[in-house]
């Protein structure tokens, strides 16, 4: 919440060419954000798709539902630790409509 309120201030303070820049930045900022949780829900279906291999056949519900989760904070961590070619192509393609 402060952030947001410092956000506002500042934007409230800036001239018509600096709140565009700002206006900007923060839209640049929020489709970085998009494009890494794409590509964590990309590393999230390969992992998923993997875990229902056949190797996954003998585990138990738990074990299954401990895997997903896992599946998910791996393609987190993935993401945020190695941002690839799919984040960087998506905020290629839409950078030029902010």
């Amino acid at each position: 919440m402060d952030k947001i309120n410092h956000n506002t201030t500042i934007g409230a303070q800036l001239s018509g060419g600096q709140k565009a820049e700002f206006q900007r930045q923060k839209d640049l900022a929020a489709l970085r954000q998009v494009a890494q949780t794409f590509e964590s829900y990309f590393y999230e279906l390969i992992l998923k798709t993997s875990r229902k291999a056949e190797l996954s056949e003998g585990l138990t519900n738990e074990n299954k539902l401990f895997g997903e989760m896992l599946d998910r904070r791996f393609s987190e961590l993935i993401s945020q630790k190695n941002s690839s070619e799919i984040s960087r192509s998506i905020i290629n393609q839409f950078k030029k409509y902010i």
